[in-house]
């Protein structure tokens, strides 16, 4: 991430004045297979369990939102 490069496991969002917003992902639509084989809920669950922590919608990521993946 630092690097500029797509995250791998969907962990990293920004808070912006307009929500938060689900930075780039690598393989988006393979991302609940890997947090999977790490032991972590799905991307639906996390971005839902943000939500509610921070109490606000989010946003489509840069690449745009693919669903799930």
């Amino acid at each position: 991430m630092a690097k500029g490069e797509p995250q791998l496991y969907g962990t990293q969002v920004n808070l912006t004045p307009d929500g938060l917003v689900l930075l780039p992902i690598e393989d988006s639509l393979h991302v609940d297979e890997r947090r999977a084989a790490l032991g972590m809920p799905p991307l639906a669950a996390y971005r839902a369990l943000l939500e509610q922590a921070y109490g606000q919608t989010q946003k489509p990521s840069a690449e745009g939102d693919r669903g799930s993946g």
